[in-house]
């Protein structure tokens, strides 16, 4: 691919974009979810976790969530 990433590369990089953006609530989806506050803390966990296991698989450079 002329972005330098393999077909595989590419499509985790965008899921470990999306992923980043739903953690820092960019784009109001998981506010919208009808969720209590203690459960979309525990949701957010769990983004940070397969963001980051995404990320090592791929061998993406990308910082943690936080």
């Amino acid at each position: 691919m002329k972005n330098g990433y393999t077909p595989k590369e590419f499509a985790y990089s965008v899921a470990v974009e999306h992923l980043f953006h739903i953690f820092h609530d960019r784009d109001g989806w998981l506010e919208d979810q009808d969720i209590t506050e203690s459960d979309r803390k525990k949701v957010k966990e769990q983004i940070a976790k397969l963001h980051k296991k995404l990320a090592e698989t791929a061998n993406l450079e990308t910082s943690d969530l936080a």
